[in-house]
């Protein structure tokens, strides 16, 4: 027979056990905004997903290639996170100083402006990537993609 409160202490084990983290590939982030524009019906009256499409595209993620299981929070974060990097996208398109945006190399920066970008750098690191590549997932939010 076991100690006396063993099982308890066993109880408390397994709920402190963390499950693995999801590991996001390009195919599975790619494959969370298809599942979100099959379900751009769903739109709240903000503009934004209802959590009920991020679980039900959450479903289509499992069983994941590495980590853990895609849960809906999970997917309405990384959507967060891919929507923020549009969002500066529109910012440097804004930008009159800089050339205009280029479906294959982003701003595509010259010599002329880098001084102008690197200080925008500073200020948006978001930015970064963005100077000689264009957005990877733009077709998704462009409208004429």
């Amino acid at each position: 027979m076991g100690k006396k409160g063993t099982s308890s202490i066993n109880a408390k084990k397994k709920a402190n056990e963390k499950k693995p983290c999801a590991v996001w590939s390009e195919a599975d982030e790619e494959n969370l905004l298809k599942g979100l524009v099959e379900h751009q019906s769903r739109i709240s009256e903000g503009g934004d997903f209802r959590f009920a499409v991020f679980i039900k595209v959450a479903e289509t993620l499992n069983p994941p290639a590495s980590g853990g299981d895609k849960m809906g929070k999970g997917c309405k974060d990384k959507y967060g996170t891919i929507k923020c990097d549009w969002k500066e996208v529109i910012k440097i398109n804004h930008k009159s100083e800089w050339p205009l945006w280029d479906w294959q190399l982003g701003v595509n920066i010259m010599p002329k402006c880098e001084n102008n970008w690197n200080e925008y750098v500073k200020a948006n690191p978001r930015a970064a990537p963005f100077w000689n590549k264009s957005y990877k997932y733009q077709k998704y939010f462009d409208e004429e993609g």
